[in-house]
Parts: C-alpha cells; structure tokens; sequence
C-alpha cells in the first residue's frame, strides 16, 4: 500500500537544524514517547474546555480547527461525545520555546510507526492526484498515499493503460475516490477538453470507460511580425507556451530560430478553437504555419491519413522531416563494420568503432546523409579531416579520414540530403582510402546500417491527391494580403 506522509511532520523533520542538542532537547524526547505512544494506540480525547487547560500547561499541545490530528494527546473530558482530536503540531512558532520543542516533537515523531502517521487515509473520500514531471503513476499514487498494486492494475489494462503510460503527463489532473487502505474506488482522468477516462473497481481489477464529447471547431489565425523575439512576438500574437513549442518543432527542420530569425519577419499559424456549449475549453493543433523572411519562405501542412497518423508536410506533399540515407559515398564495400569491440587495424589493440567504414576511391565525393548544420570542420586526431552535421536536437553525422573538404564549407553552414561535404581520402588513423561515417541519437552512436532513419516518405498516389484537398485553402490563408496582420508589439502588452 502507499504511504501518505503528513505534511506538517515532512516540515518537521525538514526544518529541524542541525544544532548540538541541549540538556532539554536530550531530556524532552523520552518524555513525549509515552504521550505520543498513548495518543496513537489508544486514541484518547479531550474536550474543547480541556484542551484551553493545555494549552496554558502544556505547550507542546495545540489544537488544530483545520484537520486530522496527527498524534492525538491524553483525554482529560469524561465524554467521548462532545470532544475533538488534538494535534500536536499545530502553529509550534507561537508556542514558547517553539524552536526546542519542535525539535523535540521531530524526534519524537520519528520514532512512531510511519502507518501512525498517516492523516488523510483515515478520512476516505475523493481526493486529486497532480502528475509531476518525470511522474510515472505509481509514484504520484505513492505521493498521494494510494495503492501501489492498483496503479499497476491501472497501467496493464488492455485497452486504457496506454493513457496511465505513455500518455500520462505533466501537468494532468486525476481525481480519485479510495477507501481507508488506500484501496482506489473510482478514478476520473480527463486527457482533454473531448476526452475522460472513467475507470470503476470490480474486485481486483477494474473496468473503464473512455468518454468522447461533441467539440465545435472554430477556426483561428494568429499572425504577427518579428520586431523583438520570435517567443515574444509569438505570445503578443496570441499564441500559447504550448503552441510556440510546437511551432518550433516543425519549422526546426528548415529554421534556426537561434540564427535564422531576423527582425521583419512574418509568421502566420492557423488552428482550431475548441468550444463545447458555446465556451471555449481549448485549442486543437497547429493545421498550417508559414515564416517568410529575407533569406527563407517556409510553409508547413497538417495531415491526417485514414489510418489516424499525423504529420507535417510542405505544400508539394514532402515530409518537413526530411529523410536519411545510409551511405554517404558511392562505395565498393564496407571495409569495416559498425563493432564497439574491435581490434584496431593501425593500433592493433580493442578499441570502439562507432561507426561504419566505406571504402571507396581517393578523391569520391561524400555526401550528406540527412540536412542539417556545420558544428565542425577541421582536423580532429585519429578522424583526420573530418565534417560534423547537426540534424536537430537529437541526431548528429560525422564523415571522416577526408582529403579534403567542399569548397566554402564552414562551421553554421545549413547543409541538405545529398549534398557534397567532402573528398576520400585517409587522413588521420586510416590504412586505405574510406571515408568513416558516424551516426549519433543524443550523443551516443548508433549502427548506421540498422539505426531506424527518422522521417516520413513522401505521399503519392491517393493520399498526395487527399492531402492537396487539404492543404490548398490553408495555403491560400497563410498567404493572404499583408494588410490583415496585426503587428505584434510584445513590449507595448
């Protein structure tokens, strides 16, 4: 079962400070262990006139009107009909020598059974359950004193569990009814404005229901011109956190938004408004956005397929995620594969080949495997000349043992799929002409021959046909007359 930990006693035992006990603090301790041990086993009371009389005698004893007591003190009334719990940690700071007694009451509390301690579980009921980041749905049930072995249940359901896993996240509300062993009862998960999850006990398991309700879309445009920031101009334009984070996923691909962004630039994004009842309770995804400046013209369209899957796509059907290849030279074999533990041939000693050898003439032309960003050219130890691309933020490409680079190429260049970065050669740690290509998820190297390559094919056919249905009037509302933009002036808002 999950624990759920009092408040007030994390601040306890958080805020004591590390100062040498005194004669009272080491006294005071074994004389609450008694009051403290009577309070939670026994669960005495006291009435509200003798609880006055304690607070003037005994000011380790406050009564507290704004919850469960903690640790009940000693009933001093004859009745248990017209009394109240006692808490002990109740405002100590008002109390004389609140900070030695609080110390005090710390210890003391430390040494009570961690069941004991436990404030709202005697009281059942509805209680919400935030998720945090990083949350998996067993630590927030943890956190907020609920099952552990129903949020397993929960999270293996068939059909719903995918939403309590990978879609569980940050920022989402739960609201969960359970019993006093923090058995969960009823669960109610909304995952949007259209969407609840409803789930039910039924002995050990549960059952659920996923609720759709009727949205009306309405359709928006944000629009604005560069004057400060994009981020800045984005939110006077009247886009969200959310919305700007999305927006610069799909233009990423193509945009710089560090380098590329230039004051006078225009950007425009279309979206649907969520309205249920006439109130409006969100807003869907970006369905086209386009940025035009003086050195870029970038357009991107939404498209669903009859499967569900989404993507973005440039006008002319082609994925904003352009694809890789697997080779980057026309080779005549791979002289030596991808192997984290071979014998080097010019070291001859163990040493990781984190990438894959393709042997080839002196002099071939090498190619970008993927688009991406100069961050390195030069010489670089046993790589020799070597080319480093950035695709985003995740994939990065290394050519090595070049003769020699393209002309022109330099550090912040943009660099398309199949364009010539370089020359074989054997510069660096190399026994015959190759080039050594590297392909690398968040730093670490991958097998560039079994990697699964990021982005989308193109559409043709049918879907292409679908997709331009779709996208005309979106691109004939991205490309509307100037005169309807609405200047974004973040710093006047």
């Amino acid at each position: 079962m999950g624990r759920l930990v009092d408040q007030d006693y994390l601040w306890l035992r958080e805020s004591a400070p590390r100062a040498q006990p005194g004669r009272l603090r080491r006294c005071l301790p074994f004389g609450l262990i008694p009051l403290a041990a009577a309070g939670v086993w026994y669960g005495f009371y006291t009435s509200p006139d003798d609880n006055k009389q304690a607070d003037n005698t005994a000011p380790t004893s406050y009564v507290d009107d704004t919850g469960p007591g903690l640790v009940p003190a000693v009933a001093q009334g004859p009745s248990a009909a017209s009394v109240r719990p006692v808490n002990l940690i109740q405002p100590l700071s008002q109390a004389p020598g609140a900070p030695t007694v609080r110390r005090a009451i710390a210890d003391t509390l430390t040494m009570a059974p961690a069941s004991d301690l436990i404030g709202d579980a005697a009281h059942p009921g509805w209680r919400s359950v935030d998720i945090e980041q990083g949350d998996t749905l067993s630590l927030a049930f943890e956190r907020a004193g609920l099952s552990y072995m129903d949020s397993l249940r929960i999270a293996h359901m068939p059909e719903l569990g995918p939403y309590f896993t990978r879609g569980l996240r940050a920022g989402a509300h739960l609201q969960v009814e359970a019993d006093t062993a923090g058995r969960v009862q009823n669960l109610v998960y909304p995952i949007d404005a259209a969407r609840t999850i409803t789930l039910t006990r039924n002995g050990d398991a549960f059952t659920g229901d996923l609720a759709r309700k009727a949205l009306e879309h309405r359709r928006a445009y944000a629009r604005g011109v560069i004057r400060h920031s994009f981020y800045k101009d984005a939110v006077a334009a009247g886009l969200s956190r959310e919305q700007i984070a999305q927006l610069n996923k799909v233009l990423s691909f193509d945009i710089d938004f560090g380098r590329d962004i230039q004051a006078g630039d225009r950007f425009v994004v279309a979206y649907d408004e969520l309205y249920r009842d006439g109130q409006r309770v969100g807003t869907g995804p970006l369905l086209a956005s386009a940025l035009k400046g003086r050195t870029h013209d970038v357009r991107a369209i939404r498209y669903t397929d009859p499967s569900g899957h989404s993507e973005y796509y440039r006008p002319d059907g082609k994925p904003m995620q352009r694809s890789f290849v697997r080779a980057p030279v026309d080779f005549t074999r791979i002289s030596s594969p991808f192997n984290l533990k071979r014998r080097h041939p010019v070291l001859h000693r163990l040493r990781r080949h984190e990438g894959t050898d393709f042997a080839a003439p002196q002099g071939a032309p090498i190619r970008a495997t993927g688009s991406g960003r100069v961050t390195f050219r030069g010489r670089n130890g046993g790589y020799g000349n070597m080319v480093e691309l950035r695709h985003d933020r995740h994939v990065t490409m290394r050519f090595a043992h070049m003769s020699r680079f393209a002309r022109g190429l330099s550090v912040g260049d943009k660099i398309k799929e199949g364009q010539v970065i370089g020359y074989v050669g054997m510069t660096g740690l190399a026994t015959g002409p190759h080039v050594h290509y590297e392909f690398r998820v968040d730093g670490k190297p991958r097998n560039p021959q079994t990697v699964k390559l990021p982005g989308e094919p193109p559409l043709t056919g049918s879907a292409l046909a679908q997709f331009k249905k779709t996208a005309t009037p979106l691109v004939a509302a991205l490309d509307a007359p100037s005169r309807d933009i609405q200047l974004a002036d973040a710093a006047e808002r």
